[in-house]
Formats: structure tokens, C-alpha cells, sequence
């Protein structure tokens, strides 16, 4: 185990070092004395109120304050500044509940029709581009960022449903300095919110982020759920399929078919849901699914999420997989499963997919695998009703 200035790890994690974009407000750990941090804008967090029994929770270890969700450094609008190797990106503001609400209506275009459809976040940003190569970039691609709280959902920016007319839209050269504001839908309900943070360099790519946490409620420690072991079989052999209800386990991902609406009723709620579906093909019936998925990758750290939302779902006749009828692209579910956002381990998503069958059938099976999986041994049958 590594003791203080360093990250804590176990033998099922390797050690984790802090990027060298490492914000100025860290200090360098050391093994030899310890440094004193240097001056800076942002106050050093030199006490968290991390309990005892989460030292170390998931195999993940305690971090440096402002490298994981437990432990964000405080976001402390018009101090708080993160600066990397290319982009320094200042906190001007912060905007919640009627404040967001107004900044909003006082900002959307044309576009932003749904702005106020939603409980938003609005987070006002000052980049400043410090590359010491001369070529002008893109502040609008400058940084990823979302919010997380206790739901363990990643809130994205909106910018397809709620458009501002403080978005980033200059090219900067070394030196060039913008500002602009970012949404984010977050739960009416939600608590304990966190920004994560991290610049995009033209050598990094999404699957190499490793974002900084800063907590927008500073009065409220986020409570990261431990490992559970996920050791159940159900639907693994397609003679035994799994029922509604119960649970399937599939790697890190956890799978419930809470319960399928066929018939007239399933008809009529895909007709309500979107004017484009279509009736069912002749012959054929609607089948409505509502679906709980949760993930469960504690051991690859707090820098991880996933998009559960998108299951691969067929229908299994006897030996063979049936043929999906060519109306996919009408076929929009109420509360879809794959308009779900991303979540962080121990983190949910429920909602809706729509199937085919043949009219009156009950002896046929849903296959469930997962996306770009295609080994067989972690397919799932499930009986339908």
C-alpha cells in the first residue's frame, strides 16, 4: 500500500500516477520531505471528510484531493482555475435552480426551445489557449466536462436540446483568451454535484481522459457505493432462459427485464410515443420491454464510465434468430433505453425497447447481447411471456 503523498493501491490496482497536466493547486508528492505548495488563487484543500472504511473502496484507493469523485477539490467560482499543457480553463461562475433558469432564458437562441424543459446547470468559463505552438484552436473542443452527483449519472453538456448565445465559437492563437458558458441537465433530486474536468490535446483521445473533480456542493460528501460480487447465471443457456424480473449478469453489467407490454397496449404507446412509428407488420405484434441495466466496473477506478443503453436485443425462434422487420428506424419507445445518460459504477438506467414477433407466439426467447460483443458465451436468453 502507498502511504500519503502518493495514491493508495492494492494488488488488484496498479499504481495510479497524477498526469503531468496536474493543476497548480496540487502539491507535488514526494517520498523524501515533504513540499510546501505554492502560492495560488485557489485555496489547498488540506482536509477532506473521506470516512475511514472507503480507504480503500473498489480496490481504487484514495486519490490526490481533486482527482476523484470522493474527494473533489472545492469549486470556488472566480478563483478556481485548472490549467493544463495547452489550455487554462478559469470557473467565472456557477448558475443552479432559478439563477440557471434566468441566465437561460436571458441567453437561448432560437434553438434553445427546450431550455427550460429540464433543471440545469450553467457553468461560465474563461479559456485561455498557453500552447507554445503557434497555430490558432478551437475553444468550443478546448475541454470535456460533465457533472455527476448521487444519481451517478453523467450529465453532459446539452447542446443539442438547449442552445446559448454564450457559446464558445473562436479560434484562439497562443495567448487568445475567450469566454463562454456550458448547460448541463442534471435530476430535479440530485445531490452531492461534482464537475469533472480535463483537456482535450491533440494527443489525447476520450478513452485516455483522466478528469479533475471539483464539488459544486461543497457542504455535501458524495457517497461512492462498494463492490458487490456479481456471480449470477440466469439466462445463460438458452433451454433455462431467465423470467422477467430476474436478474442477469453479464460482466460488469447487470440486466432486468422488469416486465414486456404486448398487443393493442403496446400498439398504442408506441403510437403516442412518436408520430413516425408505424402499426406493426402484418402477421406481427409489438412487444414493449422495459429494461433495468446497472454497471458494475469498480475495479477499473473512479475515472470510469459506461453507456449501458445500448443492449443488442433478437429474437430467438426454436434454432434460429428471427428477421427484424425493416421499420427500426420509425420505432421510438416512450422514455427510451438508449436516450439514457451514461453512468459511473454502482450508477442505473431504466427505460423502453421495442421488439417484433409473430402474432400470439409465447414460446419465443429475447437473445440479449452487448454492443461490439460478439462471443456467444456472454449471451442471455430471456422467456417472454
Amino acid at each position: 500500500m502507498f502511504t500519503e503523498g502518493n495514491l493508495v493501491a492494492t494488488p488488484d490496482q496498479p499504481q495510479q500516477v497524477i498526469p503531468a497536466n496536474t493543476p497548480e493547486i496540487l502539491p507535488s508528492p514526494t517520498d523524501i520531505a515533504p513540499v510546501e505548495p505554492k502560492p495560488t488563487d485557489v485555496p489547498v484543500q488540506t482536509e477532506t471528510s473521506i470516512p475511514a472504511d472507503l480507504e480503500q473502496t473498489n480496490g481504487a484507493g484514495l486519490y490526490e484531493p481533486g482527482a476523484s469523485r470522493q474527494n473533489p477539490l472545492p469549486l470556488i467560482p472566480g478563483q478556481t482555475t485548472y490549467e493544463g499543457s495547452e489550455w487554462r480553463i478559469s470557473i467565472d461562475n456557477v448558475h443552479r435552480g432559478s439563477e440557471a433558469t434566468k441566465y437561460i432564458k436571458a441567453h437561448k437562441t432560437d434553438r434553445g426551445s427546450n431550455c427550460l424543459d429540464g433543471t440545469f446547470v450553467v457553468v461560465e468559463y474563461t479559456l485561455t489557449n498557453i500552447s507554445s505552438v503557434e497555430a490558432d484552436k478551437r475553444a468550443d473542443s478546448a475541454f470535456f466536462s460533465h457533472i455527476t452527483g448521487d444519481k451517478l449519472s453523467v450529465h453532459s453538456p446539452s447542446v443539442y436540446n438547449c442552445t446559448i448565445d454564450t457559446k464558445f465559437d473562436e479560434g484562439l492563437f497562443p495567448g487568445g483568451t475567450e469566454s463562454g458558458s456550458i448547460i448541463y441537465e442534471v435530476d430535479e433530486d440530485e445531490r452531492s454535484l461534482v464537475l469533472a474536468l480535463d483537456e482535450r490535446t491533440s494527443e489525447l483521445n476520450s478513452l485516455e481522459l483522466e478528469p479533475f473533480f471539483y464539488a459544486i456542493d461543497t457542504d455535501q460528501f458524495l457517497q461512492v457505493p462498494t463492490y458487490a460480487p456479481v456471480t449470477n447465471d440466469a439466462g445463460r443457456d438458452f433451454k433455462y432462459p431467465a423470467k422477467e424480473g430476474e436478474r442477469i449478469d453479464v460482466g460488469d453489467v447487470s440486466i432486468t427485464f422488469l416486465r414486456s407490454i404486448r398487443g393493442e397496449d403496446a400498439a398504442q404507446r408506441i403510437a403516442e410515443a412518436n408520430d413516425s412509428n408505424k402499426p406493426a407488420p402484418e402477421g406481427t405484434e409489438y412487444v414493449l420491454v422495459e429494461i433495468l441495466m446497472e454497471y458494475h466496473g469498480y475495479k477499473y477506478g473512479d475515472r470510469n464510465s459506461n453507456n449501458l443503453g445500448l443492449p443488442i436485443l433478437k429474437i430467438r425462434d426454436g434454432n434460429k434468430i428471427l428477421p427484424e422487420p425493416d421499420i427500426k428506424d420509425t420505432r421510438v419507445p416512450p422514455n427510451p433505453l438508449y436516450l439514457q445518460e451514461e453512468v459511473y459504477p454502482g450508477g442505473t438506467i431504466q427505460g423502453w425497447e421495442i421488439l417484433n414477433i409473430p402474432s400470439g407466439r409465447t414460446d419465443l426467447l429475447i437473445r440479449y447481447t452487448q454492443l461490439f460483443d460478439s462471443n456467444e458465451s456472454n449471451s442471455r436468453y430471456i422467456a417472454i411471456p
